[in-house]
């Protein structure tokens, strides 16, 4: 192939001199698969790259005398959404992709790009080629035009010229915001100029990389897999700088195919078949698997998405959609199979093209299109289901499904109220569906608005919705039971009442007498409660099981002890009679993860079982490590033999080790728990040496539930198989730790020692993963499983009847406590000086007659601010604040990438409004709060970091300086602000007296009680900002409880 004359330009796939005289043209591939070499064996029927090569091809290269290409194009809604077309990939290796006949890697997982695209929607293409391979001309006529014997059958083409560099696509989403939108638009085409021209002497300037920054997605597909993980455009823009000049980087950008029929001797005998399919047929085939690819992926996208009200307490529903979802794959796949075997064997001239036009319209495409409609259909009831609960929740209404309770169609209303079986609790149940929800919603409205006013008077009464959407029962109306201690005369039905207005358009509402069932899932805004009464108990004669009948057992251990596999084996020990009961269908409520050796090779085989609860922040990828990232709680009623029912709420903990930071977490939790029965101390009974923070674990828990807490400590040993169900060398390295302790003498004895080893849970999901086991191994697991039930039932045994007396940490005023309630405020401390400061400098303004009020908001998922991301501002009456960011975070961030020093994590999302001053309020008084929140915070901070590691970093402090590097920002940003300039000012004065005034209690070697500090918590708290984000951040620790408990009735 010649390349004299400017006649071969580097990397234009379209000329080669000698082929092209005998076959036209080349067939060109875009480089999907970046394997391919000069020489390498093509089959085009499929768009494989083959792992045969054409032998002794000498291969030329040529240096590119091109620049790069970069542009940005804008999405338009009259666009098509086939992003292969639009990034210039050809028909039919489009076809290919689309039907999966080769991996969506690269630019071809274009395919798979399923987010919602706008008039805010910019492509950012970037093309560079560095050099190209090619066969010579000589070469190409002094071939060896005989195949050789063992060249591959389906091979059809050869590639002869491959052009080598850099393939690159970015989708960004700009935010909706026309006058940033011109700014960044403007920045991005300065970048492509950047790119295309290599001027190296040109950089992005600090306010193009600000507006870079306000992008509010990026995707990028490169045949470069260090660009396709980068996820912001600024990293986009860097990482094309770095790799540029460094070839060794670069990948195949395109490929030139010769057919095999012309490379060899047409006399040869063998046929290589390809041909293209009709432009009509191939046309028409493409817009059907295009739109089919979007509709799939966008039901993929949802089928993904989080719905943990619905999970918590309509899970049947969910596993509907999760079964129809699996139903439609199978279809999907089937359907791509079909049209891809066509598509294959019309290439290779075995079928007509008319074979795929009668394929898309066949009764497996109509089947698939009515399947996906009505996943679709239930996903949109999934999400309005989601929704409607949660805003339940958010006016503080208890959800329960009534299919838990089994009404039927055969019960009535006595029936009823026996099944639901409410009690004697302060509660007023709503029973409705769906459907009256929807036909009736101004009456819905005004009995939610009358019941809101009644629990509004009665701070007690709790209002509940039974949901009886799914249930056969019958439900012409609304169905209200009102609160057994508000109506005397409950057994009979009565009339709500409404108001005048209203009274001549509403139907009669019925009111009979509920009481809850103890299997019911609920989902609720308060702390979590549970029933122990039957559906055939009179509702005034038993009273319902309250909270403080359930019993709470807190699970504490090291790292890998097995407190995860605990609770599953506890669970099973005691649902199942036997071994082989459980094998049919096992419980497993925690994921499960590990390694096993199988066969006489002992390959290693990795044992996985996501489990019933599936809470997106569990982590148990890594085998052997502890899963459990935060506290949960597995509300649990057992059958105790053949006693009544026992409600257990376990709390399984994360590991307790070097960072504090868990310990807190734990004893934090614990704070909002009403009372706790027991604390369950996991250990290995083989230990050696017992982990130091063991006894830091023990002496934390005293000082926070004081001496009492020595009598709810039970010990638990697990794999203790091998110690033959002893503590083995544990226990005196355990005896000389408890001896060492100061205090009352915590007992270690028979009596409260429980020796387990779950080998058997372990077999259970072995079984479940198909690993086959010997008579001698399954009888292992059957003796261990009939030891350690046993020990299962004298654990719970003893805790009910031996540990009745529980305690409360609520009512303990400690020095740990008052580390926790320190701990939780921080932030509305140094929110409220910051905003106070705010005040006193808008007061100052004689013309400003505003102030800035605080608005906390309740978040529902754990999150945190990162400071090193972009943060949005907001104008406030001449003040520019940064809202809050909120970045889902469950150990890591899972929104950024940014270390987790740059992330502080929140209770609650502040947003901020403008309100009338207040002229009582005055430029002293306000001076005064802020001097009086400055010394609290001081003391404070004195107290928590006293008798701790001077390592440790005042939060307080950190707390000043991350506020007055986001005032910093802000002025930096908005250069003519005055007043956020007068607010760093005045922040840096604070920060300074806070650090004199710690500084001085130091020197003074001050001693704060503990009574000292619950008289300023007090104080503080009279304060109004301070005393609603407070508010906020007990009501997230309630919302989190709940939000992390699962129920299981057994």
């Amino acid at each position: 192939m010649s390349i004299t004359s400017g006649y071969l330009p580097t990397c234009n796939p379209g000329l080669t001199p000698i082929v092209a005289e005998r076959s036209s043209r080349f067939t060109p591939r875009r480089a999907i698969d970046t394997t391919g070499l000069l020489g390498s064996l093509y089959d085009a029927s499929c768009d494989k790259m083959l792992h045969s090569s054409y032998p002794n091809l000498r291969k030329t290269t040529v240096q590119s005398s091109q620049k790069p290409h970069c542009y940005t194009k804008t999405y338009t809604t009259d666009q098509t959404r086939n992003l292969l077309e639009c990034h210039n990939i050809h028909q039919e290796l489009r076809l290919s992709i689309v039907l999966e006949m080769l991996p969506a890697i690269g630019v071809g997982a274009l395919k798979r790009y399923s987010h919602p695209m706008d008039k805010y929607t910019r492509f950012i293409c970037y093309k560079y080629i560095s050099h190209t391979e090619y066969l010579l001309d000589y070469d190409f006529d002094n071939r060896n035009k005989t195949p050789p014997s063992l060249l591959d059958p389906l091979a059809t083409h050869v590639i002869v010229l491959v052009n080598w560099g850099i393939d690159a696509l970015a989708i960004i989403q700009l935010p909706s915001e026309d006058e940033l939108v011109k700014h960044i638009d403007l920045a991005t085409d300065k970048l492509c100029s950047i790119l295309s021209h290599d001027q190296a002497s040109s950089k992005l300037s600090a306010d193009d990389q600000f507006y870079l920054k306000k992008i509010t997605s990026t995707k990028i597909f490169s045949n470069i897999d260090q660009l396709s993980k980068v996820n912001s455009i600024i990293d986009f823009y860097n990482t094309i700088l770095s790799i540029k000049n460094d070839t060794s980087i670069h990948q195949p950008y395109n490929y030139n195919l010769c057919s095999l029929e012309h490379f060899f001797d047409r006399r040869s005998g063998l046929q290589f078949r390809f041909k293209e399919l009709i432009p009509t047929c191939r046309r028409e085939l493409e817009c059907y698997l295009i739109q089919l690819s979007i509709d799939f992926n966008s039901l993929r996208t949802k089928i993904k998405q989080d719905y943990p009200n619905v999970e918590r307490t309509r899970k049947h529903q969910l596993d509907h959609v999760h079964t129809q979802w699996s139903d439609l794959k199978e279809v999907y796949q089937y359907r791509i199979k079909q049209l891809r075997d066509l598509v294959i064997n019309v290439r290779r001239r075995n079928v007509e093209d008319d074979r795929i036009l009668q394929a898309l319209n066949d009764n497996i495409g109509y089947v698939l299109q009515k399947k996906m409609q009505d996943l679709g259909s239930c996903l949109g009831k999934l999400r309005e289901k989601e929704t409607f609960i949660d805003d339940l929740l958010q006016k503080h209404i208890e959800y329960q499904d009534a299919t838990y309770y089994e009404i039927s169609s055969k019960d009535d209303q006595e029936s009823v109220r026996h099944k639901l079986n409410v009690g004697l609790n302060c509660e007023t149940i709503i029973c409705s569906t769906d459907r009256l929800y929807k036909e009736k919603y101004s009456e819905w409205c005004n009995l939610s608005s009358q019941l809101l006013k009644e629990r509004d008077q009665n701070s007690q009464l709790q209002l509940v919705y039974v949901d009886f959407t799914d249930c056969s029962y019958a439900l012409c109306n609304f169905l209200v039971f009102p609160s057994i201690r508000t109506n005397d005369n409950a057994k009979q039905p009565l009339s709500l009442s409404t108001t005048a207005s209203s009274a001549s358009s509403q139907p009669r509402i019925t009111i009979p007498s509920l009481k809850q069932s103890p299997s019911t899932p609920t989902i609720s805004s308060d702390q979590p409660k549970s029933t122990t009464t039957t559906a055939t108990d009179e509702p005034s004669s038993k009273p319902q099981q309250s909270d403080d009948q359930i019993k709470n057992i807190l699970l504490v251990g090291e790292s890998g002890v097995g407190k995860s596999t605990f609770i599953n084996a506890l669970v099973n020990y005691l649902r199942f009679d036997s071994l082989e009961q459980a094998r049919k269908k096992p419980i497993v409520l925690m994921p499960v993860s590990f390694i096993m050796t199988v066969d006489d090779n002992f390959t290693e085989q990795h044992i996985k079982f996501e489990g019933e609860d599936n809470v997106s922040s569990e982590d148990f990828s890594d085998c052997g490590l502890s899963v459990t990232q935060h506290c949960k709680s597995y509300l649990i009623t057992f059958r105790m033999g053949h006693r009544r029912k026992k409600n257990f709420r376990i709390i399984d903990t994360p590991t307790i080790g070097p960072d504090d930071a868990n310990m807190q977490h734990i004893l934090s939790f614990v704070n909002n728990l009403t009372h706790l029965n027991a604390i369950c101390i996991l250990m290995k009974p083989n230990t050696t040496r017992l982990n130091v923070f063991f006894r830091e674990c023990f002496l934390q828990l005293y000082d926070f539930l004081g001496d009492d807490a020595r009598e709810k400590i039970l010990f638990c040993f697990t794999n203790a198989r091998s110690t033959f169900y002893t503590p083995g060398n544990t226990a005196p390295l355990l005896k000389q730790l408890l001896q060492s302790l100061p205090g009352k003498q915590i007992p270690f004895t028979k009596q409260n020692t429980f020796c387990f080893e779950n080998i058997s849970i372990r077999y259970l999901v072995a079984v479940e993963n198909g690993i086959k086991f010997d008579n001698d191994q399954k009888q292992i697991c059957k003796d261990s499983w009939k030891r350690s039930s046993g020990e299962a039932e004298r654990l719970l045994d003893h805790i009910c009847n031996l540990m009745t007396t529980p305690v409360s940490p609520g009512t303990i005023k400690s020095v740990k406590h008052a580390h926790v309630d320190i701990n939780h405020m921080i932030r509305p401390l140094l929110e409220t000086i910051r905003n106070t400061l705010r005040n006193i400098i808008l007061q100052s303004d004689r013309s400003c007659k505003n102030a800035i009020e605080l608005c906390p908001r309740l978040i529902k998922i754990s999150t945190a601010i990162c400071s090193k991301c972009a943060r949005s501002l907001r104008p406030l009456d001449n003040f520019w604040i940064f809202a809050d960011s909120l970045h889902v975070s469950y150990n890591r961030c899972r929104t950024c990438d940014c270390d987790a020093d740059h992330h502080f994590p929140i209770d609650y999302e502040l947003e901020y409004k403008l309100c009338q001053q207040d002229a009582n309020n005055t430029d002293r008084d306000m001076l005064r709060t802020v001097d009086e929140l400055c010394e609290t915070s001081a003391a404070f901070s004195f107290f928590l970091l006293k008798d701790i590691e001077s390592s440790r970093q005042d939060p307080f402090l950190l707390g000043f300086k991350r506020m007055i590097k986001e005032e910093a920002d802000i002025c930096a940003e908005k250069e003519q602000n005055n007043l956020n300039t007068k607010l760093r000012d005045a922040l840096e004065e604070i920060k300074k007296k806070y650090e004199d005034r710690k500084l001085k209690l130091k020197a003074e070697n001050a001693e704060l009680s503990v009574a000292d500090i619950y008289s300023k918590m007090e104080n503080i708290n009279r304060n109004k900002m301070v005393a609603s984000q407070m508010a906020a951040t007990q009501q997230w620790q309630k919302y989190m409880i709940t939000y992390y408990e699962y129920r299981l009735t057994i």
